[in-house]
């Protein structure tokens, strides 16, 4: 409600107040560097993100947020040109989840001939940065076991940002836990192809066809999964599993030994490849 009225200065002093929980400065900081950033004060914005990442036991404790903080201080480092930094922050974010959605896009960002171009922020509104609120909540809170009220939280986050792709992947997953398959896939069929959480919502989808036992469809979706993303391993696994839950074991066999021959003539055969040699 500050923000909306512009007075970033009294908001960010909420975030500050002493905390009632030893972890809640992994939510503070970071929303304090949402505002930030939607003010234009770059500078402190990257020190809260860092602040978030940094914070002790951060990853185990809520592991999205983290996860996000980075997403928004590498935008916020490759905007201000300042490569090696965002670089840096990427790797570390690669190494504790090699293929998470944005950071594969960040990774052909900084990579592209060209370098960075138009480096959006994370959020571009106070509505998404409130949106983002309820998904950082939600995603801590559903390991606890309370989904009735996370789904209201990411209900209300959904209707603040109706384009919040991470909180319509996440009302889909608990969606899943309760084998309601299907409104899941018609949730991930609201993504637009150019999200870069597009493939994600792709191999989710085939994963729920085959629940459902449309084997078929769920073949088809998880193909175009891994023809979107030819490095994704998980894809490639996930697309064997379905063929050999179907006694395609031949094909199956010829998507791991094609996803194996691509490793190494890419990036060479890392140390998560043992898993398609082992599934072969």
């Amino acid at each position: 409600a500050l923000m909306g009225q512009n007075k970033v200065d009294e908001a960010v002093e909420l975030m500050d107040l002493p905390p009632e929980f030893a972890w809640y400065p992994i939510f503070t900081h970071y929303h304090a560097g949402l505002m930030l950033e939607l003010a234009d004060r770059q500078d402190e914005a990257k020190s809260r993100y860092a602040a978030t990442i940094e914070f002790p036991r951060a990853t185990a404790t809520a592991a999205e947020t983290v996860f996000r903080a980075m997403e928004a201080l590498i935008r916020v480092q490759a905007a201000a040109g300042e490569l090696e930094d965002a670089r840096v922050v990427l790797n570390e974010g690669r190494r504790l989840v090699s293929n998470h959605p944005p950071f594969v896009y960040l990774q052909d960002v900084l990579d592209s001939a060209d370098g960075p171009t138009d480096v959006k922020p994370l959020v571009g509104s106070v509505q998404e940065g409130a949106a983002d609120v309820f998904f950082a909540l939600g995603k801590a809170l559903e390991r606890d076991g309370s989904e009735t009220f996370v789904n209201q939280l990411y209900q209300l986050g959904l209707a603040m940002a109706p384009e919040h792709d991470p909180l319509r992947l996440a009302i889909g997953g608990l969606l899943e836990t309760v084998e309601r398959f299907e409104e899941a896939n018609a949730l991930y069929a609201q993504l637009d192809d150019s999200s870069v959480y597009a493939n994600l919502a792709r191999i989710q989808t085939a994963l729920n066809l085959n629940a459902i036992e449309e084997t078929d469809a769920a073949i088809d979706a998880m193909s175009q999964a891994v023809d979107a993303e030819p490095e994704n391993q998980v894809a490639a696994l996930a697309l064997a599993g379905i063929l050999m839950g179907a006694e395609r074991n031949e094909d199956a066999v010829g998507e791991l030994t094609t996803a194996i021959e691509r490793e190494s003539e890419t990036a060479g055969l890392d140390r998560n490849a043992w898993l398609l040699l082992y599934r072969r």
